[in-house]
């Protein structure tokens, strides 16, 4: 919430799970698994999918949300392939750049690969947010 005006000014998609039987799964257990196991890419690529699909609803039905802010892995900044990943899914949902944001961890930062510094860099070329 934008506090001069009380406008929005954007949302995040977070991953929840309600397990049936086990109840809720905190991100820090299933995140970790999903890392370990070479699921997060999965998870991650979704996360960007669901969070243009529900703006796209959003924009259908008058309500104005000006970003969605998705968390990705560090992991997917090593994939040459996402900033391709990410206009094609904004070409696709007629979203405008500004209207995501990328989270990335501190560890993103740290990593100092030339995949990691490549896909930062494609991804601002884009106009879509960067934010630790």
């Amino acid at each position: 919430v934008e506090t001069m005006t009380g406008g929005l000014y954007g949302v995040e998609a977070l991953s929840r799970w309600h397990h049936p039987k086990l109840g809720n799964i905190y991100p820090s257990r299933f995140i970790a698994v999903a890392e370990e196991t070479g699921q997060i890419e999965a998870i991650g690529r979704w996360s960007l999918k669901e969070a243009c699909t529900q703006m796209m609803k959003w924009d259908q039905d008058g309500v104005h949300v000006p970003t969605v802010s998705v968390n990705l892995s560090a992991v997917h900044f090593r994939n040459r392939g996402l900033p391709e990943y990410i206009a094609n899914l904004l070409q696709y949902h007629n979203l405008t750049p500004d209207r995501l944001t990328v989270e990335i961890t501190e560890s993103v930062m740290m990593d100092s690969s030339g995949d990691t510094e490549e896909v930062l860099h494609a991804i601002r070329r884009l106009d879509v947010g960067l934010s630790m």
